[in-house]
C-alpha cells in the first residue's frame, strides 16, 4: 500500500513537472550555461524560425558591427565534433558538442584558429577537395568556454558580415531556439502586424479565390484594430494569414515571430510556436506560407491554417486545420495573438460575417480539365503521353490538385517541345522525375544534352540529367517550363591579374572568376607542378582563390586550373610563375 502511494505521488509529481515544462518551454533548458559567442553585445540581425526561402531560419544571426574578423568564442566547454566547408550554405562552419547534451553551431566564419585550420587543411588535402563535411573524434580538438575558435566572416550564402549561431539537441540534431537559453538580449518591443488576409474555402466549390486583405489601423498607443471591425467573406469556411515581424531594442531588423494563437469565439483554434524543429521538416515552410503570394513578390505570410499534407511539428491545436466555419447571418469574433520570446504580446480583434453567396454549388470540381488526372498528396502519382513521363513521389504535393499541363513549340524548343507542368506558383516539396523524349537531337550531342527548367524567365539546369532509353531524365524540385537543351560551351575562367611569370611571395593569392553558360560548374581543381593545390571557392561571387602553399620552394613553377561543367565541358588555364 505504501509503495503504491509513493508510486502514485511520484507519477503525479512527474506529470506536474512535465506539464510545467510544456507550458513554459524555458523550464527545460539550462539558463546562463552558454556564453556570448562574441566579445561585443548581442544584437540580432535575424532570429530563430524566421521565414526564409524554402526553410525556417535555424538559429540567430548576430551582428558583427558590419565587419569581418571579430573573435568567435566557444559558448561552453566541449569539443569540435564536425567541420563543414562549402561554397554556399553555411560557408565555413564549426560544430561544438557539449557535455550537457547540446551542440552549438558557428557559421559563415572567415577563418579558424591555428589548431582547427591545420586539421582542416590536412583533411582537404587528404580528400583533394575544398568542400568537406567531416566528423571529428572527441579527443582531437577540445575547447574551453570562451576560447577563441575562429574569426567572424561572410562566407557561404551570407549576404553581409555576421555570425550565424545555433543550438541543437545533440542526440536528435533538432534545432532549438537559442533565445530560450537566456542570452542577454534586451527586448521590450512587441511584434508588429503589417497586414492580415482572409482566405475563403467553399466545401462544394474549390476554385481558388484571391484572399481578402483586411484594412488595419493602429492608434498612438500601438493598439491594433480593423477598419470597419466586420469583414464579410463569401465562403463556408475561412482561414486567417498574417504578415508580421518582431524587433529587439538595439536594432530595427524585421525579425521573425515566436508564436501565434488564433481564437474563434475565444476558443483556441490554431497555435504555432517557434520552439524547435527538425531539419527534414523545414521545407514545409512552403506549405505554411502563402507560397504563390511569396513568389509573386507579395511577402511571406504566416497562414493560421494548414494544408492537409503539412507535417510541421511546431503546430499545436489545429481545429479543422485552422479553418473557421461560417453560417448565414452569423458574426464570428476573431482574436489573433502574436508573441515574442521575451513575453511581449500584440493582439488584434475583429469580426467576420458570411457574405451572401453568389457561388454555384458545382459538384463537378473533381473532374480535371482536358482529361488530365488529379494528383493526390501522400500517394504516388504518374502522368505520361507520347512526349513526356512525370513521376511524383508521395510527398511532392501538400494538397490534392488537378494536374496542369500543356506543351508547345517555341523559339527555345530546339530539341524538344516545351512542357508546362503547373507553374512557378505551385510548390514542390520533394524531387520528382521528369523524362522527355527529345526531337531533332543529333546523336553526337547526346552527351551534351540536359533538361532545363524555366521559371519567370530564369533557367535552372537539371544537373543529374541522364538517358533512360530514348528519354532524357532528370529530377526537379520546382514547376514551370521543361525542355531539352544542349551545353557544348566550356566554363569561362578569368584571372583577376596577370600571373604568368610573376613573382609570388609566401602570402600571395591568385584570384579567378569562374562561370558557365548553362549546366553549371561541376568541378574545379588547381595544380602546382602537377600536385593538387587547395583552391577556395565562393559561390555567391563565383570567385576562386589559390593561396601559395607555405612549403613551396623558390624558383619557377607550373600552375594549372581545370574547371568542368555538368555536361563534361572542360576549360584549362596554364601558366608559369616564380616563387
Amino acid at each position: 500500500m505504501k509503495n503504491t502511494l509513493l508510486t502514485t505521488l511520484f507519477c503525479l509529481l512527474f506529470s506536474t513537472l512535465q506539464a510545467l515544462s510544456q507550458e513554459n518551454s524555458v523550464y527545460s533548458y539550462p539558463q546562463n550555461y552558454f556564453g556570448n559567442p562574441l566579445n561585443i553585445p548581442l544584437i540580432l540581425a535575424g532570429n530563430f524560425g524566421e521565414l526564409r526561402p524554402n526553410h525556417f531560419h535555424a538559429g540567430i544571426d548576430i551582428k558583427t558591427e558590419g565587419q569581418e574578423g571579430l573573435p568567435v568564442l566557444a559558448a561552453a566547454e566541449g569539443y569540435v565534433s564536425r567541420i563543414k566547408i562549402e561554397a554556399s550554405g553555411y560557408g565555413n562552419a564549426l560544430y561544438i558538442t557539449h557535455p550537457n547534451g547540446f551542440t552549438t553551431v558557428y557559421a559563415h566564419l572567415k577563418s579558424f584558429n591555428a589548431a582547427i585550420a591545420t586539421y582542416v587543411r590536412q583533411q582537404q588535402y587528404q580528400q583533394q577537395s575544398f568542400a568537406i563535411d567531416i566528423t571529428v573524434p572527441p579527443n582531437v580538438l577540445p575547447v574551453s568556454k570562451g576560447a577563441q575558435i575562429a574569426l567572424s566572416g561572410n562566407t557561404g550564402a551570407s549576404l553581409a558580415p555576421h555570425l550565424h549561431f545555433e543550438i541543437r539537441d545533440t542526440y536528435s540534431e533538432k534545432a532549438i531556439n537559442p533565445l530560450l537559453f537566456n542570452f542577454p538580449i534586451q527586448d521590450t518591443r512587441p511584434p508588429v502586424i503589417k497586414s492580415i488576409y482572409l482566405y475563403a474555402y467553399n466545401r462544394f466549390y474549390q476554385k481558388k479565390m484571391p484572399p481578402t486583405e483586411v484594412s488595419i489601423l493602429r492608434d498612438k498607443n500601438g493598439q491594433y484594430r480593423c477598419k470597419g471591425d466586420t469583414i464579410r467573406v463569401d465562403a463556408d469556411y475561412f482561414g486567417v494569414a498574417v504578415n508580421a515581424f518582431d524587433q529587439q531594442n538595439a536594432a530595427d531588423n524585421a525579425n521573425g515571430i515566436y508564436s501565434i494563437d488564433l481564437y474563434e469565439k475565444e476558443l483556441l483554434c490554431f497555435e504555432m510556436e517557434m520552439h524547435t524543429f527538425a531539419f527534414d521538416e523545414t521545407r514545409y515552410l512552403n506549405a505554411h506560407i502563402d507560397y504563390a503570394a511569396y513568389v509573386e513578390g507579395k511577402g511571406m505570410r504566416h497562414k493560421c491554417f494548414s494544408e492537409a499534407g503539412d507535417k510541421l511539428s511546431m503546430y499545436g491545436i489545429r481545429q479543422n486545420l485552422g479553418y473557421i466555419p461560417l453560417s448565414p447571418n452569423e458574426i464570428v469574433p476573431i482574436r489573433l495573438v502574436l508573441n515574442d520570446v521575451a513575453g511581449n504580446q500584440t493582439e488584434i480583434r475583429f469580426f467576420v460575417q458570411k457574405k451572401f453567396s453568389t457561388v454555384s454549388n458545382d459538384t463537378n470540381h473533381t473532374n480535371s480539365a482536358n482529361g488530365l488526372p488529379f494528383c493526390y498528396y501522400g500517394t504516388y502519382n504518374f502522368y505520361e503521353n507520347d512526349q513526356i513521363r512525370v513521376e511524383f513521389p508521395p510527398d511532392v504535393f501538400y494538397n490534392d490538385m488537378a494536374l496542369a499541363y500543356f506543351s508547345e513549340n517555341t523559339a527555345t524548343s530546339r530539341f524538344s517541345a516545351v512542357h508546362h507542368i503547373f507553374d512557378y506558383t505551385v510548390p514542390a516539396h520533394t524531387y520528382f522525375n521528369v523524362s522527355i523524349l527529345p526531337t531533332r537531337l543529333p546523336a553526337n550531342l547526346h552527351e551534351k544534352a540536359l533538361i532545363v527548367l524555366k521559371q519567370k524567365g530564369r533557367t535552372y539546369p537539371l544537373t543529374d540529367s541522364h538517358w533512360e532509353g530514348e528519354y532524357l531524365s532528370g529530377k526537379a524540385r520546382g514547376f514551370g517550363e521543361f525542355y531539352v537543351d544542349i551545353d557544348t560551351i566550356a566554363p569561362a575562367i578569368k584571372a583577376a591579374s596577370t600571373y604568368a611569370n610573376k613573382k609570388m611571395s609566401a602570402s600571395s593569392v591568385m584570384s579567378f572568376s569562374i562561370s558557365d553558360n548553362l549546366s553549371g560548374i561541376d568541378t574545379y581543381n588547381a595544380y602546382i607542378d602537377d600536385a593538387w593545390t587547395l583552391a577556395s571557392f565562393d559561390a555567391k561571387s563565383a570567385s576562386l582563390k589559390v593561396t601559395m602553399p607555405p612549403e613551396l620552394n623558390a624558383g619557377k613553377h607550373r600552375f594549372r586550373l581545370e574547371v568542368s561543367d555538368y555536361c563534361g565541358n572542360r576549360q584549362v588555364l596554364k601558366f608559369d610563375f616564380l616563387r
